[in-house]
């Protein structure tokens, strides 16, 4: 995806083809650089917190919670794009994490130190999900 953005951003400014403008490319693309950031460095984070081994004592909540308002980037960019709000929806990624959250709630004792913040970063994940779902109104041309 980074290597095609680079090629159509030089092809747009050059104006060598007239259906390809910076703008329709901002528009195609928006902020999916940062979009392809955050998830490579939310992994970098929790493989760091479970390194060397994952441990029963691990806090992996907390590190969500970190990332909440980051995975709202997925938010803006659908806002901006119905067809990228489809494809992030047959991906299914913000569904995997919050199914992951849950499935980790569920085994996580309610005294853990994690506990809590299993519980918020769940909860903040069902509303990025819900917020990326919900209807949008019809655009005017």
């Amino acid at each position: 995806m980074e290597a095609f953005l680079h090629r159509m951003k030089p092809c747009a400014a050059s104006k060598i083809d007239k259906n390809v403008t910076e703008e329709t490319v901002k528009m195609l693309f928006s902020n999916i650089e940062d979009i392809l950031a955050v998830p490579k460095e939310f992994l970098k984070v929790v493989e760091e917190c479970l390194h060397p081994e994952p441990n029963a004592q691990q806090e992996v909540g907390t590190h969500f919670l970190h990332f909440k308002d980051k995975f709202r980037i997925y938010d803006e960019y659908c806002s901006n794009h119905e067809k990228a709000q489809k494809l992030l929806l047959e991906l299914n990624k913000i569904r995997t994490i919050r199914t992951f959250l849950l499935e980790l709630l569920k085994r996580t004792p309610r005294k853990h130190s994690d506990y809590a913040a299993v519980t918020e970063a769940l909860q903040a994940m069902k509303a990025v999900y819900s917020n990326i779902t919900r209807p949008r109104g019809r655009r005017r041309s």
